[in-house]
């Protein structure tokens, strides 16, 4: 049992190095000598765990997921939520950037780490879909939806949510942006044939989220104005001391 609970514990060490490598040099940049110098480990002890670097990936990615996925199950299990609710909930959860920290996910989004990236969405969708499609379909049986592809249709929104959402490639304003999550939740309704308006929380955090973006940046146009006011002055008062 010790050599079980060791070896779990340097498989966990080699990915949190890997994924740092990973989020700091890009995947393509990173090698497994990368990996073992930082490590301080032979080549021959990663493989031992590891087969390959996309084998480290694969793994890297579905720590990050299986995050995502148990706030999903832990969504479609609660008997005290109503099927809309329960769909509402699990779909905000799908913001990759939760519990991984907004540097993760801004490395994630650069063009060098494009394929850790769509490794990410792939397992997305394979994981989350059918945690999804079991909501589908409890919101089917009670007459809430109407879908025959419960799956399917989830796989779709899916891809299309992460892709249009989530991957950072579109560079939309805020009313742009709210504009498609709009046309976004009236295409959920319409595909699992819920009630118009069921999904209108999704909007309403969205605002949330915009709006504390527009003080962020209020906040930050102001430290920089302080800080320009104060080398500004600073710059007057070396004038005075060199006269």
């Amino acid at each position: 049992m010790p050599r079980k609970n060791d070896a779990a514990g340097t498989a966990a060490r080699i990915l949190d190095v890997a994924f740092a490598l990973f989020i700091k040099q890009g995947f393509e940049q990173t090698t497994v000598a990368d990996i073992v110098r930082e490590l301080g480990m032979s080549k021959g002890a990663i493989f031992y765990h590891f087969e390959s670097k996309e084998a480290i990936l694969s793994a890297v990615v579905s720590r990050l997921i299986d995050e995502i996925a148990d706030r999903a199950t832990l969504i479609a299990d609660d008997e005290a939520l109503t099927v809309d609710e329960k769909m509402r909930e699990a779909l905000l959860t799908l913001n990759i950037s939760q519990g991984a920290g907004d540097k993760v996910i801004d490395e994630l989004r650069e063009p060098s780490n494009a394929r850790l990236y769509q490794t990410a969405l792939i397992q997305i969708i394979q994981s989350i879909a059918p945690l999804l499609a079991k909501i589908v379909q409890q919101g089917v049986s009670e007459g809430i939806y109407t879908t025959a592809y419960p799956l399917e249709t989830i796989e779709l929104l899916l891809a299309a949510d992460q892709n249009l959402f989530n991957s950072g490639a579109f560079t939309w304003t805020l009313d742009e942006l709210t504009a498609r999550v709009r046309a976004f939740i009236r295409m959920i309704e319409l595909t699992l044939g819920a009630q118009e308006g069921s999904f209108d929380m999704i909007l309403n955090n969205l605002d949330e989220q915009s709006e504390r973006m527009c003080r962020e940046h209020k906040g930050t146009n102001e430290n920089t104005a302080e800080t320009r006011t104060e080398e500004q002055a600073e710059g007057v008062q070396a004038k005075r001391d060199r006269t």
